[in-house]
């Protein structure tokens, strides 16, 4: 079996305008060793994404919360897109950081 089984792969080489060197198109894609996949679920590595408070309460350093959306604002919504480019820093922060805390990276860059 292939030890560098691909998980991610990205048709465009620039992604919403963020030229991320971990999304562009190759013959490899990302792997489990390069983004440390094999580890245990946690606070330290799971990101908990709500659009209700409450939800989160107990989780609040690794909780991400978004707007809820509504028909009213279908046409201008871009929350997905914010929530895009913010998970983005996160990945490219964590890969090949095999100490990577994410909620010492969610502290340090809080959602907007």
């Amino acid at each position: 079996m292939n030890s560098q089984r691909k998980i991610f792969y990205a048709e465009n080489e620039d992604i919403n305008g963020l030229n991320s060197p971990g999304l562009k198109k190759d013959k490899v894609g990302i792997n489990s060793k390069s983004n440390n996949l094999n580890r245990k679920w946690s606070k330290k590595n799971t990101i908990m994404i709500e659009d209700t408070a409450f939800k989160g309460f107990h989780n609040q350093e690794n909780h991400l919360l978004i707007k809820t959306f509504t028909k009213d604002i279908k046409y201008t919504d871009n929350e997905l897109v914010k929530l895009q480019k913010y998970l983005l820093l996160v990945f490219e922060a964590s890969v090949n950081n095999h100490n990577f805390d994410v909620t010492d990276f969610m502290a340090l860059n809080p959602y907007k």
